[in-house]
């Protein structure tokens, strides 16, 4: 398999915009036409979008196209998107960090997508021999996602009702209200 076709599956895996969006920019990197695709991803990654400055930190760390390889300016992309949550990037940004000497800064960023529940920074701290934290983060976002879908089945179940309600001429709650008024009078 072509490196660029690998490259480009991992890619797919972490660009989150529209499908149109995506397919566009990925059609253009799996066609060769890196500057497109970067051109795409720049105009995402400048309103701060994570996905899109994480792919255009992979362009420059492997200097694809017009995209010189520049390390820093990897750093500086995969840094944006580390710290809003991205946690691939913020597995590059450690490698970046390792090989800069900066163990400390790495681990730090390790540990965080770790707590995430990302594979690689649990394959690299293990590999480092460092402990592995408790993917805590990772939990405590897959309760509140839970607890969100409940909450949101039960809206839908009382607007239902209440579309029920007023398709029909109205329900029973009436005649508790009756009844309530009845008592306190």
């Amino acid at each position: 398999m072509r490196r660029s076709t690998v490259f480009a599956a991992g890619l797919l895996l972490v660009l989150g915009a529209s499908a149109a969006a995506r397919d566009k920019a990925l059609t253009a990197f799996n066609a060769g036409q890196y500057d497109k695709a970067a051109s795409a991803w720049n105009l995402r990654a400048q309103r701060g979008e994570p996905s899109a400055q994480y792919n255009l930190g992979l362009l420059w760390l492997r200097g694809l196209g017009s995209t010189p390889k520049n390390r820093e300016h990897a750093a500086a992309w995969f840094l944006k998107a580390a710290q809003q949550g991205q946690t691939q990037a913020m597995v590059e940004l450690s490698r970046i960090q390792l090989d800069l000497n900066q163990p400390d800064a790495a681990l730090s960023w390790l540990n965080l997508a770790a707590r995430w529940n990302d594979a690689n920074a649990i394959a690299m701290l293990r590999s480092m021999g460092a402990p592995i934290p408790a993917a805590d983060l990772y939990q405590s976002a897959q309760v509140t996602t839970v607890i969100q879908q409940q909450r949101n089945a039960a809206n839908q179940a009382q607007l239902g009702y209440a579309l029920g309600c007023a398709i029909a001429g109205g329900c029973r709650l009436q005649g508790v209200q009756q009844s309530v008024a009845q008592q306190t009078a």
